[in-house]
């Protein structure tokens, strides 16, 4: 059989499988409450507030990252797997194959057991969310002649993925695919096929675990205004990224300026046809709103999946701390991006710190102490 029969074949078949039953609710009930549909045998918390970080943004010893982790007072560890070449300098991932359709993420796997290992001794859960998945380019992931070969990738990862840590209590939850994107038009393809398709990917093996989902594109909070709907699944938790406003969150990372303070009134994003705004606590609670209002619709919980300002931005610790107060109100759990991989986010890191990899600056910056406190709210 040649490369491109099997890839229609798994299209086919994935296709099928996501036609036979995964749809989606009215309101007012989309799940019932969290705490009647948690496993026992899970240590699901009853807030997760935590880090998100990529497989390879650990210390050499995955112990000594997780430990301190745990000294901070995180509950739940967020983590991006990618395939084994992502991020990596001369790494490139073996292609996957019919026998063994993990093998550009050999080296990740081995990684994920012994994070999964450290998390268990020092209980913290783990999301294990698809990130960078063999084959994606995010810029073209919904070009036409590049996004079948994607979504079979993508759905390929879950059927191998799924009954090797559906069973494993340290996973608390898998999230499908971070930050789905698209090109202008089809943005209605995740939410009305690929999504649906990928959860009857992992149903097939589990009925119980958690399963995170959020709307394209980039995890933006807007399409739980209207086009974006629940699942027909009880054990769904909905997400959301924020980093707004782009323009200072991002401040220094390619063509964004270093010239935007907190609060202040500036465009969301470099681009002069978008309206000028004012940023203060205030509008995060307005665009929070969106996704509480959704919430409350549906009856269903809500993750920050992402959240986070680089160390050189201005009054960065007033930011974080404007985000917690709000995701507290809202009843949200949020995880901070993020200790690991590019220090540029590493609130352990002084703002004039070298931009590296290295995972621990060792230092008490006023970012780290906002963060210290709202993961102390897991203490008893």
């Amino acid at each position: 059989m040649n490369k491109n029969s099997h890839t229609d074949l798994l299209a086919i078949g994935y296709v099928l499988l996501g036609l036979m039953g995964i749809g989606y609710v009215s309101p007012p009930q989309a799940n019932a409450a969290v705490e009647e549909n948690q496993d026992s045998s899970s240590p699901f918390p009853a807030r997760m507030r935590g880090v998100n970080c990529p497989i390879n943004g650990f210390d050499v010893d995955v112990e000594t990252t997780i430990a301190r982790f745990a000294t901070w007072g995180v509950n739940t560890l967020r983590i991006n797997f990618s395939h084994d070449g992502h991020a990596r300098r001369g790494v490139v991932a073996d292609p996957p194959t019919e026998v063994n359709p993990l093998a550009p993420y050999r080296r990740n796997i081995e990684t994920l057991n012994e994070i999964l290992k450290a998390c268990k001794k020092h209980n913290i859960g783990v999301i294990l969310c698809a990130s960078t998945i063999y084959g994606r380019k995010l810029d073209y992931f919904w070009k036409e002649t590049e996004g079948l070969e994607n979504r079979n990738h993508l759905m390929a990862l879950w059927d191998a993925l799924a009954p090797l840590y559906k069973d494993n209590p340290t996973v608390i939850a898998f999230e499908l695919l971070n930050e789905p994107n698209f090109k202008k038009g089809n943005e209605h393809l995740w939410r009305e096929q690929m999504l649906p398709q990928t959860l009857a990917v992992v149903r097939k093996h589990t009925k119980t675990k958690w399963v995170v989902v959020g709307p394209g594109p980039w995890g933006f909070m807007q399409p739980y205004k209207s086009e974006f709907k629940p699942l027909a699944d009880p054990r769904i938790i909905y997400t959301y990224h924020f980093y707004s406003p782009h323009c200072y969150t991002h401040q220094g990372i390619r063509h964004y300026k270093r010239d935007k303070d907190y609060p202040g009134t500036y465009r969301e994003f470099p681009n002069p046809k978008l309206p000028v705004r004012d940023w203060s606590i205030e509008s995060i609670r307005k665009d929070a709103l969106i996704a509480k209002s959704f919430c409350d619709r549906y009856n269903v919980r809500m993750l920050v999946g992402e959240f986070g300002v680089v160390r050189w931005a201005p009054n960065g610790d007033k930011y974080l701390a404007d985000c917690i107060q709000v995701f507290e109100e809202m009843g949200f759990d949020w995880l901070f991006h993020s200790p690991g991989g590019w220090n540029g986010w590493n609130p352990t890191f002084n703002a004039d710190d070298p931009e590296s990899r290295d995972v621990y600056g060792g230092k008490n910056t006023d970012k780290l102490k906002v963060l210290l406190k709202g993961w102390q709210l897991n203490r008893p």
